[in-house]
């Protein structure tokens, strides 16, 4: 369970951080400065840095794994009970 909450932190971090990242981008795109140690054109560059680094695979994966997965449930329809089923719970006697 504790990988399960640290997978999914770690997941929502990083898909926060891509979008802040191309929201900034959009919003500053054509902001006034003198060019001389604008603070907004560095944070500019550690966006596109960012957007490089963590966006290039990641949203091209996503989107091929994605109709993957989807069909994978939809194809197999499987629940929690078909997949709990055991000799017990089906109460199979193997004593013969």
């Amino acid at each position: 369970m504790k990988n399960k909450i640290t997978s999914f932190s770690v997941c929502f971090i990083l898909l926060f951080s891509l979008s802040f990242s191309a929201f900034f981008l959009m919003a500053e795109a054509h902001h006034k400065c003198d060019h001389n140690n604008c603070p907004v054109c560095s944070c500019l560059d550690i966006c596109e840095q960012t957007l490089q680094q963590l966006g290039s695979g990641l949203i091209v994966s996503f989107v091929m794994i994605l109709p993957v997965v989807y069909l994978f449930f939809k194809v197999t329809k499987y629940t929690y009970d078909e997949v709990s089923k055991t000799l017990v719970s089906d109460k199979v006697r193997l004593d013969s």
